[in-house]
């Protein structure tokens, strides 16, 4: 299917949310205000193992309510894995939306690399 506008746009804020959290797993909500817009509202991650998990702070759904914007879904990173849901992606809430995406592969591709050697 198609994805909802903003949906390119909300990926690069995960992507550079992932890279800051990284060596743990980040996490977030995506969010619709009142004219439709989709965004990404950062979250912390509460989480006791938080390089193999997320646990989203409650707080983000106090903020997104502060704003007036509605939570359709969350993000969160994989550190050591693809994008794909592993048993522990559970969907929060029904029909709630997801956004994954695989850290490693990121931040290994923005590492810079010593002059000479081979990838």
């Amino acid at each position: 299917g198609r994805l909802p506008g903003g949906w390119f746009a909300m990926s690069r804020c995960v992507t550079a949310h992932a890279r800051a959290a990284w060596p743990n797993e980040c996490c977030g909500l995506l969010v619709r205000d009142f004219r439709g817009r989709l965004f990404t509202l950062r979250s912390r991650n509460t989480s006791k193992y938080k390089r193999f998990s997320y646990t989203l702070d409650p707080a983000a759904f106090f903020w997104a309510a502060q704003l007036g914007w509605e939570p359709v879904g969350v993000y969160h990173s994989h550190v050591e894995a693809d994008a794909r849901p592993s048993r522990l992606d559970a969907s929060p809430w029904p029909g709630a939306r997801a956004m994954i995406v695989p850290a490693a592969r990121l931040v290994s591709a923005a590492r810079p690399r010593a002059p000479g050697r081979l990838p």
